[in-house]
Order: structure tokens, then sequence, then C-alpha cells
């Protein structure tokens, strides 16, 4: 039998190169055509051609790696073609299944089941190796496989057709539900901006009651409008967030929920709301998850963002590399310094071109600033002033990528911990200082007083209150309740004057923001008020009709519910009355935890124990809603919603419109 001897070097080693780009371009033409699929992940027909490159470049190196090996043991060639065979075969399954089945790349489980797999790929290779058969190279097919994946690939976008965003819907005035005059005799049109911060926790702005001085421009600003105590978002960290936020729809509706998904045409934003109605709308992103690619630019006639990686975001193995924390969300290596982000200042001049080059026609512009997300690298200044070690270097809070409770981090040491924090505000502080900019100057162009301002978050934060780090891992309070400050331009409110200054009790959601301003903009959703949009109009609290008063509670009755998804384990929340019920599901193990929301906010004291009636009934509720948003689900297809369905989620008090 011939074996890969010194005497075959060079050419061995040419051989193995040529079997690892074969099995790694075959490798991503199966990968991409696993994405293409599915109607709403980011792979599109025309990155096919990079899939396979990105693949066949990965793979080279390690088909080199494998002829090394099997030179210096003497491997026969059939020897060294199994295992570059065997080998792409078990990334190929074990990568799907961590992405899609598994907790993730690093948890135990997935480390199990990948040791488990290459076994049992093993044991296959040393069956298939004792079985009869000439031993000879075959570098000519593994270049023939290479070459006729490459082909399929470039032809698939002549094949299949890029993801369609759909026809614009047409627009849809209506008159106001309020009275004759409704109070808009004098501003019929206002610009809306829509602010969105990233990563910021409401306990941590001055004028939610931190101790530290972290927001004063945010402080002056919300003492000119009227400020919601309490605004839960539907999920725990930003892409699934944002894209209920535009949709008033949970997150199970819409989809879009982990890393690799878009979000779809059917779901209908309310920047396309205002674009139908006559409105110029512009996006400016800094975060990668909001982008066009992954189809948040609906509705937008410009959308300026950080791009994400396809490659990273949407294949199984850039997937991988960013789960390790080898490349960024945009595509860099990690570990360079090279931040993903432009920075507020970046993405606030964009915005203030867009108001000057909007002239008189109204305007819709909708703002992400990454700022405080990680990394925390505020000014040193900003830093020192909200605590930091004056002299000392910047700390990194520990990667932590597992869902709670399932896994845990380390209790971190206390010092360390507060640098952690101190830094966080640090980015709060100089955040708070440009918005401050950007207010002024919205004041200096005379915008202010035709102009409705929403400034929120898309979630929090975490520092290992419940024993994780950083965000989307957990429904707590810590990452699920956030900032909601509205305010109203007076000719909006006229004849009646704008609040300033007010804070409005009861819980608000994320999902009512949608709502709200197409409410107050007298426009109405061009498809009709659907059972999947489940946010209220906020209306009654900012603004008075009819002779009523403004409201300064919202009704405490309303379910207000949360999810976070990170295929296989799902974190579902209920919040009822005074009552949070928190389930973690595993294909192994479910936990549940019951805590009194209102004297408990932040969900040290689980009362599950002392509570299983209530228990009970709370997750029958909880059961219910999500089995009912389940059935009217996007798919990348329009869903007709029966009567039915309809009738029965306007029974559980979880439906859209007024």
């Amino acid at each position: 039998m011939t074996s890969a001897t010194a005497d075959a070097r060079p050419s061995l080693i040419l051989r193995g190169l040529v079997a690892g780009i074969g099995a790694g371009a075959f490798v991503g033409l199966l990968d991409a055509s696993r994405a293409l699929g599915s109607a709403n992940e980011l792979i599109q027909p025309h990155d096919a051609i990079p899939v396979v490159l990105f693949y066949a470049a990965w793979f080279a190196p390690c088909g080199i790696v494998a002829a090394l090996v099997a030179r210096r043991f003497s491997w026969p060639f059939r020897m060294l073609d199994l295992v570059i065979a065997l080998g792409s075969a078990w990334f190929f399954v074990v990568a799907w299944a961590n992405v899609t089945v598994l907790p993730g790349f690093l948890s135990g489980l997935s480390i199990t089941v990948d040791l488990v797999a290459a076994a049992a790929v093993i044991a296959l290779g040393v069956v298939r190796y004792r079985a009869p058969g000439e031993d000879r190279p075959h570098t000519g097919r593994w270049a023939l496989l290479g070459a006729a994946s490459a082909l399929i690939a470039f032809l698939m976008p002549f094949a299949v057709s890029d993801r369609d965003d759909g026809p614009p819907p047409q627009a849809a005035w209506a008159p106001s539900p309020y009275g004759p005059d409704g109070g808009r005799q004098k501003l019929t049109r206002p610009n809306v901006l829509l602010y969105v911060v990233d990563t910021l926790r409401h306990d941590h702005l001055s004028s939610y009651g931190y101790a530290k001085p972290t927001s004063p421009e945010v402080d002056a600003f919300a003492a000119d409008a009227t400020r919601f105590e309490d605004c839960r978002a539907a999920t725990s960290w930003t892409k699934p967030s944002v894209a209920s936020l535009m949709t008033s729809m949970m997150p199970s509706t819409h989809a879009c929920v982990e890393h690799r998904e878009v979000l779809v045409p059917e779901a209908e934003t309310v920047a396309e709301v205002f674009r139908v109605a006559g409105w110029r709308t512009a996006g400016f992103s800094d975060n990668p998850f909001v982008t066009r690619e992954f189809g948040f630019a609906q509705g937008f006639d410009s959308f300026d963002g950080t791009r994400p990686s396809v490659l990273t975001m949407g294949t199984l193995l850039g997937k991988g590399l960013f789960m390790t924390g080898i490349f960024s969300v945009a595509g860099n290596p990690a570990g360079l310094g090279v931040r993903d982000e432009r920075g507020c200042k970046v993405i606030h001049k964009g915005l203030l071109d867009f108001v000057d080059a909007s002239g008189d026609k109204p305007w819709f512009a909708y703002v992400q600033a990454m700022e405080p997300h990680l990394p925390y690298e505020p000014s040193i200044d900003d830093a020192v002033a909200m605590g930091f070690p004056q002299g000392e270097r910047f700390a990194a809070p520990p990667r932590f990528t597992g869902m709670l409770p399932f896994m845990q981090a380390p209790e971190p040491d206390p010092a360390y911990k507060a640098k952690i924090i101190a830094q966080y505000d640090g980015e709060i502080r100089g955040w708070s200082r440009q918005f401050g900019v950007v207010i002024e100057e919205l004041r200096k162009r005379g915008r202010l007083a035709d102009t409705v301002i929403v400034l929120a978050s898309d979630h929090g934060e975490e520092f290992h209150e419940h024993g994780g780090w950083t965000h989307g891992h957990s429904l707590h309070r810590e990452v699920m309740q956030v900032p909601l400050v509205i305010r109203l331009p007076d000719a909006l409110c006229w004849p009646s004057v704008p609040s300033r200054g007010r804070v409005v009790e009861g819980t608000a959601t994320l999902l009512d923001i949608a709502p709200t301003l197409v409410d107050l903009c007298q426009i109405r959703y061009p498809r009709g008020e659907e059972a999947t949009r489940v946010g209220r109009t906020l209306r009654p609290e900012l603004v008075s009709s009819e002779g009523k008063k403004v409201s300064k509670f919202i009704p405490s009755t309303r379910p207000i519910l949360g999810e976070v998804t990170v295929s296989p384990m799902a974190l579902r929340s209920l919040k009822d009355g005074r009552w949070m019920l928190l389930r973690s599901s595993s294909p192994l193990q479910t936990f549940r935890s019951l805590y009194d929301d209102v004297s408990d906010p932040r969900h040290m004291h689980d009362k599950i124990e002392d509570h299983p009636a209530e228990t009970r009934e709370i997750e029958a509720k909880l059961d219910e809603f999500f089995r009912r948003l389940s059935s009217v689900a996007l798919t990348g297809h329009e869903r007709a919603i029966d009567p039915e369905t309809a009738e029965e989620l306007k029974r559980l008090g979880y439906t859209g419109g007024k």
C-alpha cells in the first residue's frame, strides 16, 4: 500500500491544499443553499460566490495541516482524503447544530455533542479506511468538486431572485378621532425624530434617580417633555427589540430573532407608514444589526448604517467565528482595536444634514447611537468624573455567552465591577453631551417648534445582578426596562398646552411607540389594524382631547410580554399585574421564577414556592399568549389572520390599534 512518504512531500502538500479548497467550496455551497432556503436569512443569491470563496479560504490551510500530519505519520493517500472529507462533514453538521439547535459553540452541552460527533466521525473513518479499495490520491476529484461548486454558486443569481422588500404600501390618511379640531389647527404634519440609544439602562440616568450626574443634557430634555417611569422592551438585545419597536410586533411574530435572520417585508414598519403618507424618511444607525442588510431599511428613502459582514453573520462558519469572539459583527478581527461603530458625532451630522436638506417637507428620522454599548471606552475625563480610578487602564467585562439561569459567570471582584460600571457611566455622560448638541442645533434651526422627539433605548445592560454580563442572556429588569421620554411641540397640542416635566406611571412598552407616532400625526397603517400589532397609542398620556385630562397612569391590567430565543433555549416572561413570571426552557430542563415586580423591582426574591396558584395561572396565560402570537407569525410570506385568532388576541388584551 502506497503511503504519503517523504518522496511525495511537495505534491502531498499541494494535494492537501487542493482537497481543502475543494471541500471548503462544497461546504460553502451547502451553507449558501441552506441560508437561501430560509425566507429571512441574511444571505442573498449574489452572495453565493463570496460564501464559497470564504469557506475555501478557511478550509485551504486545514487541508495543508492534514497533509503535514499525513506526512509525519506516513498515512496512505486514502487516509488523507478520508480525514478531509469526514472532517468537512463533521464541521458542517456540528456548526449547523451549534448555531440552530445547541446553546452555543462554547457551552458544555455543545462541546459534549461536538466531541461525540467527532468520535463518531473517527469511528466511521476507521471503518472506511479498513474497507478494501485502491490507495491513490484523488486530487483531480477535489479540484473538480471545487470548480463545480464555484460554477453553481456563480449561476445562483441567475436562477434565484434576491429577497424582495415588497412594493411600498399605499398612503392612507384618516380624519381625526379626537373631535373637529383635534388639537391640530396649527401643526398638521410635524417632523418626527425617533432616537434610540443602544444599551442604555434607565436607572443610570440622573432623571430616573441615578446618584451620579451621568446625563445633565438628557435631564434637561426630560424636564421639557413627558417621561415614562416604566417602559419595557420586548426582548433583551438589539435586532429583535428594534424590529419590535418599528413594527409593534413581538419577536415571535416578526420572526427576526436570531443573529442571521432578517426583518421580512411582510412586517410593516413605522417608517413605511410615514413615507407613504408623504414624509421624507431617513435612518442613521451605528449598530451593524440595524442595517439595510438585515431588512431595517424598509420605508426609508435613505438609510446610513454600519454594514454587517454578510460572511460573518450569514454563514455557519462566520457565526462560529463571531460566537467565539474571533470576529465582530462587521467582520473586524477581535483584539485589534478596530471598532464597528463610527460614533454618535458622525450620525448626528448625517441627521442634521438631512434636516437641512428637507426644507419645508415634513420628515421622519430614525437614529440609533451605539454609546454606551461595549466596548466601554469613554474619554478618560468622562470616566474619571464617573468614578474611574485615575491612571488605570480600561477593563472589559468577562465574555459571557451563556443563558441565565443555565449558566452563570463567577462572582466578580467589587473593585473590578466598579471600574466597569464607571466606564459605562462615562460612555453615557459623553453621549448625553452630544445629544444635547443635537437638541440645541434643532432649536437653532427652529425645528423644536415642529418636531416630535422620542428618546428611548432598545434594552439595558447587566453587571452580574443575576450572574450574567452585558445583555441578551435574560429577561430581568436590568436588561428589559428602558428609558422613554417623549417631547411634543406646542402647536401639536393646541388649544391645550403640552405638559413639561411630567412623569407617567404604569408600564409602557417599546411596542407602543409606533402606534403613538402614527396616532399623533393623524395617519393610519396602510394595511389596516392587524392582530399582529400589539402596541397601544400613548396619546391619552400625552395630549388632552374631547375635554379629557391627560392621563398620568397607564392601565396596569395590560399584560407585558418578554422573550429572547437562542436556539434551542427559549426565555419567556409575563408581567401580569404585580407579578412577573420568568420561564427559561431548554431541551433538558426548565426553570421558573416568580417575582413581585412592584415591591421587588430588582428581582432578588423568588416567590414561586410561596405562590403556586398564581404561578400556574400566569403560566397558563403566558402559554396562551405565545400560542396565539405564534399562529400569526411571519415567515417571509403574508399570513392571513383568521377572525377567530384576531378576536381571541383582542380578548386576551394584547392586540393592536387604539
